[in-house]
């Protein structure tokens, strides 16, 4: 008789521990990804800020462009320490002076900087599903035009 007690007594710790172990899920939501292809300026000694044009900055599928007027796509390489900010959905883009400017999806810029050729010192490289007409590094912020 003892040992059925015994017994019943295992299985009744085991089943709450079950019960417990089930009650305690930790949380599977996504970690948020950042849509931004960034570059260190420090692995770099060339700064040209030649205009790629004004265009609407267009951020959605994960990545970061730049539409021309001619509907031209240029994938924009950001400067760190430029990060995306999930909880507004804005570009906290810092210039080399240091000044922040938050940017958002629909607005009106004219990026200065340098198209890339060849291999470039990415911190956060471009996702491969992220298609363009040609890839631009930021290096400064010319013209801000807000919705």
């Amino acid at each position: 008789m003892r040992l059925l007690r015994y017994m019943a007594g295992l299985m009744l710790t085991a089943i709450i521990g079950v019960g417990c172990a089930t009650a305690t899920r930790i949380d599977e939501s996504p970690v948020p990804v950042s849509p931004l292809t960034t570059w260190d300026p420090s692995q770099s000694d060339t700064f040209t800020d030649a205009s790629v044009g004004t265009g609407t900055l267009n951020i959605d599928d994960g990545c970061v462009r730049l539409i021309l007027e001619n509907q031209t796509s240029i994938l924009l390489v950001w400067p760190e320490p430029t990060s995306w900010d999930e909880a507004t959905q804005t570009i906290e883009f810092v210039d080399f002076q240091g000044e922040q400017i938050a940017l958002r999806d629909g607005e009106q810029i004219t990026p200065g900087g340098s198209t890339i050729t060849g291999d470039f010192p990415f911190v956060s490289p471009p996702d491969p599903s992220c298609q363009a007409d040609e890839m631009f590094v930021v290096n400064s912020l010319g013209e801000l035009t807000r919705n």
